[in-house]
């Protein structure tokens, strides 16, 4: 059960990781293109548009990749566990 419980936490550290990475493209890719104007001027970046095009790519993907990667880590965990018996 030890198991079952550091795959969760892993996969959720994994989840987090993959959707930070993912998020980072096209907030990075539209903060270079500025769209409009609206990411940076004169007075420099819009942090607020940043973190907005950031947090609106990152939720969705941590939610997909999250439970994915904890499915799959425990089933790894409970696969391992059932040949060691």
């Amino acid at each position: 059960m030890k198991k079952q419980k550091v795959a969760v936490v892993r996969g959720v550290l994994i989840g987090f990781l993959l959707a930070f990475l993912v998020a980072a493209v096209p907030t990075i890719l539209d903060w270079s293109a500025n769209p409009a104007g609206i990411f940076r001027g004169g007075a420099g970046t819009n942090w607020a548009v940043v973190f907005e095009t950031f947090f609106s790519w990152f939720w969705p993907l941590f939610l997909f990749f999250a439970p994915v990667a904890i499915v799959f880590l425990v089933w790894i965990a409970r696969r391992g566990a059932g040949h060691a018996e």
